[in-house]
């Protein structure tokens, strides 16, 4: 969509909500990449935010010993960026309005729609010069509640222009309130390669022998991401379709995929876990997971589970992992560990 936007002209903007975290980030981010002139209001006051939290954060000291740095839910995103645990959410705005103007200590206590509004009338005019301007929100499974609220109640809900458009990626659907703009959205689910792309793909990749090119569809079931890794090792192209059917071979590849899908859970060992637990049968509810778990409660950990790439939530309400990740995991599972394999596999049998 970034590419299709550009060669029509049309400015673009983009954030990652994996990087991208307050509002005010957000913002500050997508500003850097327009043209200025059209966003001399938002650099005001963006501006005059900064100087406010320079001072404030200068003060922290004398206002507690205790301050802590981070981000905190359900309180105005100027202090929530200072997260005022042990300062006292009253104390900070009673030091604001006793030491600022008014309107600066309501511009930060209000930052999120203050500076959207600013923010928003540069975009339409921005919009009104070029015709259309494109603004990308990717990995969007992991905004949290308050970034989901900011995008939809009141970036949405402002006068933006029709002519500036949102696109959306992420690994779940818009739920919730997002009904109420169900007239302006257009949902696409991005499924796997059709045969002739994942030929034409690998052919792009300098990939032709027949052979080979049909091992490779079927190893990776078409699959993008399990493609782009297979070409982007050197040695693909020195096997022979033999060699690529060996159990070494293989072994040694799909390792590679493993090594890739795990690394999002690496840092959780009970995530971990659970991703491979969930390779055993080839889909699942709640009620397998905690006969193959041996838990009562593991209603939480499948939620995060859910954020994650290689997990699908089909239509029946079922689970499954990818085939081809589910595949490479198990493999892994049983040469690693045959023990715990064989016993989630009789768990499995005896669930069923």
């Amino acid at each position: 969509f970034r590419r299709i936007a550009q060669e029509l002209g049309y400015p673009v903007g983009q954030v990652d909500l994996q990087v991208n975290f307050g509002v005010v980030e957000i913002l500050r981010t997508l500003r850097a990449q327009f043209e200025g002139r059209f966003f001399a209001e938002f650099d005001k006051a963006l501006a005059t935010y900064n100087q406010v939290e320079g001072r404030l954060q200068s003060t922290a000291g004398s206002l507690s010993t205790g301050f802590v740095s981070g981000l905190r839910e359900g309180i105005p995103f100027g202090l929530g960026a200072l997260a005022v645990d042990t300062v006292g959410e009253e104390r900070i705005k009673n030091w604001l309005y006793q030491h600022l103007p008014q309107q600066n200590a309501d511009l930060y206590l209000h930052a999120d729609r203050v500076l959207t509004t600013r923010f928003v009338e540069g975009l339409n005019g921005l919009a009104e010069r070029t015709g259309k301007v494109v603004l990308l929100f990717d990995t969007y499974e992991l905004s949290s509640k308050s970034q989901d609220a900011w995008l939809r109640d009141i970036l949405l809900d402002s006068d933006l222009s029709a002519d500036v458009l949102l696109v959306i990626a992420g690994r779940d659907q818009l739920t919730g309130l997002w009904h109420e703009w169900s007239s302006v959205l257009l949902s696409l689910e991005l499924a796997p390669f059709s045969d002739a792309e994942a030929r034409e793909y690998l052919s792009r990749r300098g990939i032709n022998a027949p052979a080979l090119v049909d091992a490779l569809i079927a190893l990776t079931g078409r699959f993008p991401w399990s493609l782009a890794l297979f070409t982007d090792t050197p040695a693909i192209q020195d096997l022979g379709v033999d060699e690529l059917a060996q159990a070494a071979a293989v072994r040694g590849l799909t390792d590679m995929l493993v090594d890739r899908f795990l690394s999002q859970v690496y840092d959780d060992v009970e995530l971990r876990d659970l991703v491979y637990l969930c390779s055993v049968p080839r889909n699942f509810d709640f009620d397998v997971i905690r006969a193959l778990w041996g838990r009562e409660v593991v209603t939480e950990p499948l939620d995060l589970l859910r954020r994650f790439s290689f997990v699908r939530v089909r239509g029946d309400g079922r689970w499954s992992v990818h085939t081809v990740v589910r595949q490479a995991i198990n493999e892994r599972l049983c040469s690693q560990t045959p023990q715990r394999w064989s016993e989630l596999n009789e768990a499995a049998v005896a669930f069923y």
